[in-house]
């Protein structure tokens, strides 16, 4: 995605592994901005908190 803006909608970490930046957005504002690394390394605040509830999620689904 080089020399463009683009707004992506993602439920999925590995959507926006390629992003330079991302904000969380909650109520119609941006309650964390930064780039994976460092949204990555942080373990509390809301972007954290998502994170985890999606690991959760993926351990809980059936193995094929």
């Amino acid at each position: 995605m080089g020399n463009r803006t683009s707004i992506v909608v993602a439920h999925r970490l590995t959507t926006v592994k390629r992003c330079n930046r991302l904000a969380v957005i909650d109520d119609g504002k941006i309650v964390e901005e930064g780039s994976l690394a460092e949204m990555d390394s942080k373990s509390t605040g809301f972007f954290a908190n998502l994170k985890q509830g999606l690991n959760k999620a993926d351990k809980a689904k059936p193995k094929e």
